[in-house]
């Protein structure tokens, strides 16, 4: 929950916070003090909410990056009205690969799009427009890694070309 909810929220309010300062904008600097304090003081609110339907679910892990990036969305319509426990794993797929765009990528566009593949698979392809490549050799196999994996069986890809990094996975709803 820290690595995905909880740290999208924080890293996108610093985000804001900064972008207040460079701006001399001391209202959206105070709003951004307002809603770090609100995060804080409940960290796990968002935790215990009914599951949502897809449309939802994505617009809830959108949210956060509202004003910093340019999000483009584009979801098949007849999956927005899906509800059950994968919808909420799809989100945190999006929600941790936005915060890596965003945190270790420097990207300012992102795009996103949920179609229907074999059912009860859709595929899930996020391109954006990282200005820092991939690294040659990962680190490690970290949380978002394995979000991945768990996530998709291990249908997933990572792709950087050009200007372009491109997440495809393949799961199940």
């Amino acid at each position: 929950y820290i690595h995905g909810k909880i740290l999208t929220r924080l890293a996108a309010t610093s985000l804001k916070l900064e972008q207040a300062v460079g701006n001399n904008d001391l209202e959206s600097f105070e709003a951004g003090l307002k809603n770090l304090k609100v995060i804080l003081d409940d960290p796990t609110n968002e935790f215990e909410q009914d599951q949502m339907n897809l449309k939802d679910e994505i617009a809830s892990r959108l949210d956060p990056w509202e004003g910093l990036i340019t999000l483009k969305l584009s979801v098949d319509p007849t999956l927005e009205g899906i509800t059950n426990d994968r919808v909420k794993d799809l989100g945190e797929v999006i929600e941790e690969v936005i915060s890596n765009s965003v945190r270790h990528g420097g990207s300012q566009n992102i795009s996103i799009s949920i179609t229907s593949s074999d059912h009860p698979d859709v595929e899930l392809v996020i391109e954006d427009d990282a200005i820092n490549p991939l690294p040659l050799v990962p680190a490690r196999v970290g949380l978002g890694t394995k979000i991945l994996n768990l996530v998709s069986d291990g249908r997933w890809s990572i792709s950087h070309i050009d200007a372009k990094t491109t997440v495809k996975l393949t799961m199940s709803l």
